[in-house]
């Protein structure tokens, strides 16, 4: 027999085999398809989940309600519903119940979730954890890898399904704040225009520079304050403090008043809080008080300094018997003096005195100091004193040390006003750095790194390291095409 015609045969036998196997082969039994993509989202009015982080919602004159009966978090639901017609693959990973649990789609990890449409069950999968190409959701006994679907989108706790936001109303529906701290005077805030501004000024202190932004930054913390969590069980008014709150009050959108009553600290720093329109008990986190009890005393200005750093032409630092001295020559800085040795190696940053100028601008204070307590004769310690193009002067002067809230501090005068602040010890000591601080510094190169040298780790980890090392070359490129444009002009 000829050598082609035995390999004919040989091919040919195992083809026959081959067709032997697949056709002794069992197909496999179920669905080949999940798909919910031709589920009507907007007609579901019942989910179940459960698992984890079990919770029933349930809609309700066309709100969604938790099954206490709380109102819910509308968004997180709607993204909930959102998800479900995306559950939507042909992917089959595995019908083997024993691989489950690998997937986290077994009773003990899983997400099981159903939806309701009425009386009719319209979904139910149970989501599993995130996998290479998707997430693992199972149907019946087939397990199916899911694209555009998380299973925190179903499995979360009960608080974030609650609807934590006091108020519905928009920060830019509200017109008037009125602020009444319990034991100090009343204030109201009013919006005229984009601004925020104090409905009577007379109420402040002469000399009294309002803070805008702080302003608009406590209408903001009201009108958006959410709560931590809700009480179940009140303990009584002396505990909450609510019967000698702070309160907070704006009208809606609608014409109706709005209330907000912050009381007492619980053991974990939260605050016992009560809306008017809200028959619940609820606890704010500790920032959240902060941020809303806010005094007259809390809406000063505290920016220490008034200048147009344009315009300067000399900067001079001097922190006890250090001084440091830059003039601008045309264009460029220059050391005018120091009495610190300059190196001869010395290359000044131009960019460095810029800096500066810009810190010492926007330098803020903590407080205000009490009257009293700087009455004595002032002596700065350190200052720094810009000199502008029509010869005038602006000093920040720092003075003794001093504490606030248990840290280190010190006394500080700007230009701003007349008054004596308090600052943090380390915008003094930032302030005054002397020489090596304007020193200009090599910028150093990301290090080059073979790309064949990462060939041995896993593809996902050498493609991420890549695409950062890219980034920091393309800044570091940036960074070098903006000094040659600054130096340029």
């Amino acid at each position: 027999m000829k050598k082609g015609t035995i390999l004919a045969s040989v091919v040919f036998v195992a083809l026959l085999i081959g067709a032997a196997l697949s056709l002794s082969r069992k197909p496999e039994r179920g669905i080949t398809r999940l798909s919910f993509a031709t589920i009507d989202k907007a007609g579901i009015d019942k989910l179940q989940i459960t698992g984890p982080n079990p919770v029933e919602l349930q809609k309700k004159d066309g709100k969604w309600v938790l099954a206490n009966g709380k109102e819910a978090d509308q968004t997180a639901v709607q993204n909930a519903l959102d998800a479900i017609p995306k559950i939507d693959s042909s992917d089959l990973v595995t019908r083997s119940s024993e691989r489950f649990a690998e997937y986290e789609v077994d009773d003990a990890k899983g997400t099981k979730l159903v939806a309701w449409a009425g009386a009719q069950k319209v979904a139910e999968a149970v989501v599993g954890k995130a996998g290479g190409s998707g997430t693992f959701v199972r149907s019946g006994e087939a397990v199916y890898s899911v694209r555009g679907v998380s299973s925190y989108l179903f499995s979360k706790p009960v608080s974030s399904w609650m609807q934590l936001k006091i108020f519905a109303d928009a920060f830019d529906d509200v017109s008037r704040l009125e602020v009444a701290l319990h034991g100090q005077p009343p204030y109201a805030l009013v919006k005229k225009e984009s601004d925020w501004q104090l409905e009577d000024p007379s109420v402040a202190p002469a000399g009294f520079r309002f803070d805008k932004n702080v302003a608009r930054t406590l209408v903001s913390s009201v009108v958006n304050l959410r709560a931590k969590e809700f009480v179940d069980a009140e303990p009584g008014a002396e505990a909450t403090g609510l019967e000698q709150a702070d309160l907070f009050a704006f009208v809606g959108k609608d014409g109706a008043r709005r209330e907000l009553k912050l009381g007492k600290a619980r053991e974990d720093k939260s605050l016992f809080a009560r809306a008017a329109g809200h028959d619940d008990l609820f606890v704010v986190q500790e920032y959240s008080g902060r941020a809303l009890r806010k005094g007259l005393a809390d809406l000063r200005e505290m920016t220490l300094m008034k200048l147009e750093t344009e315009k300067a032409t000399k900067l001079a630092i001097r922190d006890g018997k250090t001084e440091l001295v830059f003039e601008k020559q045309g264009a460029d800085w220059k050391i005018g003096r120091s009495t610190e040795v300059v190196p001869k190696d010395f290359e000044l940053d131009p960019a460095a005195v810029l800096r500066r100028l810009n810190a010492v601008k926007n330098a803020r204070a903590l407080s205000i100091t009490d009257p009293g307590a700087t009455s004595g004769a002032w002596k700065p310690s350190g200052t720094v004193t810009v000199t502008f193009e029509d010869g005038t002067n602006a000093t920040l002067a720092f003075g003794a040390a001093t504490k606030h809230e248990e840290q280190d501090a010190y006394l500080a005068r700007g230009n701003a006003d007349g008054e004596t602040y308090v600052v943090t010890k380390y915008l003094r000591d930032d302030t005054l750095r002397g020489l090596q601080s304007f020193k200009k510094v090599a910028q150093q190169m990301p290090p080059q790194i073979d790309p064949s040298a990462l060939d041995q780790l896993p593809p996902e980890v050498r493609k991420n390291l890549l695409e950062q090392l890219a980034r920091q070359q393309q800044m570091q490129q940036m960074q070098q095409m903006m000094e040659q444009a600054k130096e340029s002009k």
